[in-house]
């Protein structure tokens, strides 16, 4: 596996520890920003798995 995927799993899944820990502290608007980006970041990693490349950046106007 290519060490970029590696690597996006890696932070999602310290992400995902992140977002338990504040879910216990009662700390729950930063758990949901963690759960988001744990999700963002093992989509990516999903992303580049089946489609061989990064995502496409994009800006919203």
């Amino acid at each position: 596996m290519r060490p970029e995927i590696v690597n996006w799993i890696k932070q999602a899944a310290a992400d995902m520890k992140t977002a338990k820990d504040c879910l216990t502290a009662g700390n729950y608007y930063a758990c949901a920003f963690f759960a988001q980006q744990t999700v963002e970041k093992a989509l990516k990693a999903l992303f580049m798995l089946r489609f061989k490349s990064p995502p496409l950046r994009y800006t919203i106007y």
